[in-house]
């Protein structure tokens, strides 16, 4: 017999109570023991990538800036 509000995850082969669902991510199933923690890894997962977008266009634009590729190369000579 199953406690209420209990379901059975079909990926991992547990019940969870309060089941909300499995996690690919985490690697386990959501509910009532661990929703708080999967909430605040999405929260600053989310925090973190907003964070590291602005940084990192803005290393790609130092680099295109201040180390121009094409002006290094300079004029090729096709063999004959």
């Amino acid at each position: 017999m199953r406690p209420p509000k209990a379901s059975h995850c079909s990926y991992c082969d547990n019940c969870v109570k309060d089941f909300d669902h499995h996690c690919f991510f985490v690697g386990n199933c959501i509910g009532r023991r661990n929703h708080r923690e999967f909430i605040l890894f999405v929260f600053f997962g989310g925090f973190f990538t907003l964070f590291a977008i602005p940084l990192s266009g803005i290393a790609i634009y130092d680099a295109f800036v201040n180390y121009p590729i094409i002006e290094e190369l300079g004029e090729y000579e096709t063999p004959l």
